[in-house]
């Protein structure tokens, strides 16, 4: 969680810990508790203790239990929208991956975006700089009269892609727990759809997915999340061994969006308690990095995955995960955690600047600033 020295240092002690480990103990004399997805936040954790405010560093919340905070008097803040320009980035580097990897061009490809919030909405823009078709689902925006050609979830069976960008709910008409299950993914329409998942485990059934690729069903599989997250170990052989591109749930890891969480919850902390405000300051500084050019001759998609993977190679967290095979239970759980606390500094695509001059094509410097460089 960067930057939270520099702006609470003064008017607050600052004690850090694993998060996954927190105790009740611990929060002796604790008046605020500062998060992020790995600690789960209920009655069991905050009873009897000193805490009057909570905040967690992400866009989902369902590791915090909002009802107790309510009942409890204790206030809330989140951090929506922080990560999702991150998460979108990492779907189109997955994407541009796996077309070299399948020897396909994207603007033949059909995708289904599951979920139109913040983060969906930043891939629909991203993969039509692509010059993809899309169809999206999102039944409960649909449902508030939102203006768009929303589809039914029926209707993603016949895509060539599938991408999901749901928070985890277990109840209520939209849950979306198991959503993508093993009734759905057998009626797949469309031969190898290739599945990408940067939402929640629990929102796909991994199990049924493996039973439904080598059906020739599903194709290509893309996870950052996983079911067993929820275990010791984290992420399941099966998992490591048959999907394409695994990560260690750092899709949303970008330093800037991991700065945007910290400023986000910052201002919650000085409404709250009368400090000074920030605003919505660019708390970076700016790094505009000239990239290297391309090979002169090299392809339109060959040029966009050049320029993308010089700024974010999802390849290289893909091949640290994959030492995971090498643990097995908590030495595993260990090891993976240990990614994401030690995740290197990843700036998103802004901070880099393409150009003809240095070698891109006029068509690919147009779509690479359509995805966010700066030309």
């Amino acid at each position: 969680m960067p930057l939270v020295t520099e702006l609470c240092g003064g008017r607050a002690e600052i004690v850090r810990g694993p998060g996954r480990n927190i105790s009740p103990e611990q929060l002796a004399g604790v008046e605020v508790l500062l998060i992020r997805s790995v600690t789960k936040v209920n009655a069991d954790l905050l009873e009897g203790t000193a805490v009057k405010f909570v905040g967690t560093a992400t866009a989902g919340t369902n590791h915090v239990d909002q009802g107790y905070l309510r009942k409890a008097g204790i206030e809330f803040a989140y951090a929506p929208g922080s990560n999702a320009n991150s998460v979108a980035e990492y779907v189109v580097a997955a994407l541009l991956s796996l077309a070299i990897k399948g020897g396909f061009d994207l603007q033949d490809k059909r995708i289904g975006i599951v979920g139109h919030g913040e983060v969906g909405s930043r891939v629909a823009a991203k993969c039509r700089a692509l010059g993809m078709q899309m169809l999206i689902n999102d039944p409960p925006l649909q449902q508030q009269g939102v203006k768009l050609d929303f589809v039914e979830l029926e209707d993603l069976l016949g895509v060539d892609i599938l991408t999901l960008h749901v928070p985890l709910t277990f109840e209520g008409p939209f849950a979306t727990a198991n959503l993508i299950n093993h009734e759905w993914l057998g009626r797949i329409k469309k031969p190898n759809m290739i599945v990408l998942n940067t939402s929640r485990g629990g929102v796909l059934d991994e199990g049924t997915l493996w039973q439904a690729r080598p059906a020739g069903l599903v194709g290509q599989v893309v996870l950052d999340v996983f079911e067993a997250e929820k275990t010791p170990q984290r992420v399941s052989d099966a998992a490591l061994s048959q999907a394409d591109i695994t990560t260690s749930h750092i899709a949303g890891y970008s330093y800037d969006g991991k700065v945007a969480g910290t400023v986000m919850l910052y201002e919650a902390l000085a409404e709250h308690y009368g400090w000074p405000t920030v605003g919505r300051i660019n708390a970076l500084k700016s790094q505009t990095k000239e990239l290297v050019g391309p090979a002169e001759g090299t392809a339109y998609l060959e040029q966009l995955r050049w320029a993308v993977r010089q700024a974010y190679d999802i390849q290289q967290d893909h091949k640290k995960l994959q030492k995971a095979i090498e643990y097995q239970g908590e030495e595993r759980g260990a090891y993976f955690d240990s990614l994401r606390k030690n995740y290197p500094v990843r700036r998103e695509f802004k901070n880099y600047r393409v150009s003809i001059e240095q070698g891109y094509l006029t068509e690919a410097v147009k779509a690479l600033s359509e995805l966010g460089f700066a030309s």
